[in-house]
């Protein structure tokens, strides 16, 4: 299993199933289950964009956990998406697509990292 960090909001947005496609500039071969990690760092963006969205973001969001199991199912450029517009979360260039979200609770503590990142054997199951 790999994981990925995110800043607070967008782990928060993935792990309640509002988010399920993650931008990045860079594209990847891993497919399968990726651990979604909160880290310390913020956006106020995602604030911005949960405001017109309609979505009320907590008051104190987890941070340095890992919050849930995802699958990467695909990464797809953006100008190839359909209708890439229709999806307010989807700016690319590179959308990785999330399905199938699995809870961790609690939220498992871990320190996070750039890139794609393996977590301590044994800490998901």
């Amino acid at each position: 299993m790999r994981a990925i960090t995110l800043k607070r909001e967008w782990a928060w947005l993935v792990a309640q199933g509002h988010k399920q496609i993650e931008n990045r500039t860079w594209a990847t071969r891993y497919r399968g289950p990726l651990a979604i990690h909160a880290g310390k760092g913020s956006d106020p963006a995602a604030s911005v964009l949960c405001g017109r969205l309609g979505i009320a973001l907590p008051e104190v969001l987890p941070e340095s956990v890992l919050l849930c199991v995802v699958d990467l199912v695909d990464i797809i450029e953006l100008s190839g998406l359909d209708g890439p517009r229709s999806d307010p979360f989807a700016v690319g260039p590179w959308c990785w697509m999330l399905e199938n979200v699995r809870l961790l609770d609690p939220p498992i503590a871990c320190g996070g990292r750039q890139c794609l990142w393996t977590p301590p054997a044994g800490l998901v199951a």
